[in-house]
């Protein structure tokens, strides 16, 4: 995460333990950010510090996830995976 500072940019916090992060869904409501990985997992870490929150194992946990979606209506997530699935997971992650 970045701060604007006009000429020049500050870093607030940065990720690095999560694997091959894929492009983040950020919901300001619920105060996350959902990212998926090449570990087969789809985290959900806090926007304060990046640290994460919780993670869920989506199929055999063998395949990348990709860059979640968002149903508003529903609360869920669409996340596509490197194997040709297609997971709906219930946000924000128990």
């Amino acid at each position: 995460a970045l701060t604007d500072n006009g000429a020049s940019a500050t870093f607030e916090w940065q990720q690095s333990t999560v694997a091959g992060p894929s492009i983040p869904l950020t919901l300001a409501d619920e105060g996350a950010i959902y990212v998926g990985s090449t570990d087969g997992r789809l985290y959900q870490l806090d926007p304060s510090t990046g640290g994460i929150v919780t993670s869920v194992v989506l199929g055999t946990g063998g395949a990348a996830i990709g860059s979640p979606g968002y149903d508003w209506m529903n609360s869920l997530a669409y996340v596509g995976a490197e194997d040709g699935s297609v997971y709906a997971v219930t946000l924000p992650l128990q």
